[in-house]
């Protein structure tokens, strides 16, 4: 499958399968039990979005419009992926350089639609859901109006998005672009035609600190799993609107991961994030 999206003669963003792809759209799950084990088909989708003709560019270099384009068709992508009831969870991220694992210089992100729920996204709905629970707030719209308010490890604020260092960050200058609008659906939201612009600016505001922090960096969309696959989280789907918040990921790459902390999942941050904030805001 290709799709395109044509600036007169030429296109500019491009999504083409991937060649060796983690997720196949043809087939059935085939769930089965294998004793205390479950096991299904790698059924899904696994997706290369090309940004631009350019093979040198850096994706802070990338034009506005350039954006625009790019944000428009991962709404459209999400969307038209999510209406497949096999799908549970949709998910867009951009390794950029070589620390981030980087194969191809071209710029590009990577889609990979799946039948199961990532580790972390899932501990983050848990997260959002106790969170809500217990105050009957969301987790994130209190985040940001701490971080607003403190302005320690605030690093932009601007066109209704919040640019922050999060506390207690898991890698040196690690970045999250929240909307201050909550919601929780990064596609539906952006179906309102005025979100996009200011969200290209906002990102493309946080891709450019990045890179002149380090040349390697990893990008992710965390948006809301959908809604068309049965529940498993149990009633916490029931307060999915209320208690999730979209947000943007970005995680500059300044030194390889230690084998045994990747392996363990503990993180090692030599940089404060209220230094990485500072450094951030000045760049």
């Amino acid at each position: 499958m290709i799709t395109e999206r044509p600036a007169g003669a030429a296109w500019q963003v491009r999504v083409v399968a991937d060649r060796a792809p983690l997720f196949h759209i043809e087939g059935e799950l085939d769930r089965a039990g294998e004793g205390i084990f479950d096991s299904m088909s790698p059924v899904g989708a696994h997706e290369i979005i090309i940004e631009g003709q350019n093979h040198a560019a850096s994706p802070g270099s990338l034009a506005h419009e350039l954006w625009c384009l790019l944000l428009e068709v991962f709404r459209d992508r999400i969307t038209d992926l999510k209406r497949d009831p096999r799908i549970r969870y949709v998910e867009i991220f951009q390794n950029q350089g070589s620390l981030a694992g980087a194969l191809v210089a071209h710029p590009h992100a990577q889609l990979l639609a799946s039948p199961v729920l990532p580790h972390r996204v899932e501990r983050e709905l848990r997260a959002a859901y106790r969170h809500f629970e217990l105050k009957q707030r969301c987790l994130f719209c209190d985040l940001i109006r701490q971080e607003t308010k403190e302005k320690v490890r605030l690093v932009a604020d601007q066109d209704g998005f919040v640019l922050l260092c999060p506390f207690a960050s898991r890698y040196p200058y690690e970045m999250w672009l929240l909307p201050r609008h909550h919601h929780s659906s990064f596609e539906v939201a952006a179906a309102n035609s005025g979100m996009i612009p200011s969200l290209a600016a906002a990102l493309q505001t946080a891709v450019r600190k990045a890179e002149r922090i380090a040349p390697s960096f990893h990008l992710t969309l965390h948006t809301e799993p959908s809604r068309l696959v049965p529940p498993v989280l149990l009633e916490r789907w029931q307060t999915l609107t209320d208690d999730f918040h979209w947000h943007i990921e970005i995680l500059p790459r300044v030194e390889a991961r230690r084998k045994y902390l990747r392996e363990e999942e503990f993180y090692l941050n030599p940089v404060l994030p209220e230094d990485a904030a500072r450094a951030l805001r000045e760049s």
